[in-house]
């Protein structure tokens, strides 16, 4: 009963964190055209991690990232069993044309994925990831962005 409690609480606070729309975001305009940008933007989405881009819509101007992860941690559950869970975050990026420029704005979208192993080998078990926030960090956003404008100057 105790656990069946604990597990409601759990969905409820989930439900809250994931619905959150909060999240700094950062914004940089580029001096190229909205096809030469999203060309860049796809390029580096797909440098900064294995996973390939959960969204391409290029008609509303909206990218997803794939998953990009960070280091395993050993947690104990309730049950007091050892649960591998490492920190994951991708990045929704918006691009809008202005004139001959592109406004390129990315958000950061965090949160923990339970693993049975490593999460980069596909197992027989889907990854379940949870407790997915918007980030008020802004470093990822601002090296993704460098990396876009480097990608332009090539």
């Amino acid at each position: 009963m105790k656990r069946a409690i604990w597990l409601a609480t759990l969905a409820i606070v989930a439900g809250t964190i994931a619905g959150c729309k909060s999240g700094k975001s950062v914004s940089r305009v580029f001096q190229a055209d909205m096809d030469t940008t999203w060309a860049a933007v796809i390029r580096v989405a797909k440098n900064v991690t294995p996973d390939k881009p959960l969204k391409l819509d290029r008609e509303s101007g909206k990218i997803i990232t794939g998953l990009v992860y960070g280091d395993i941690e050993h947690q104990r559950n309730s049950d007091y069993q050892v649960e591998k869970l490492v920190e994951v975050w991708r990045g929704v990026i918006k691009l809008e044309p202005k004139g001959t420029e592109t406004k390129v704005t990315i958000r950061l979208q965090k949160g923990d994925l339970s693993v049975a192993d490593d999460p980069r080998v596909v197992g027989t078990k889907k990854p379940e990831i949870g407790f997915v926030f918007w980030s008020n960090e802004t470093e990822w956003q601002d090296k993704f962005l460098n990396m876009v404008g480097e990608e332009l100057r090539k």
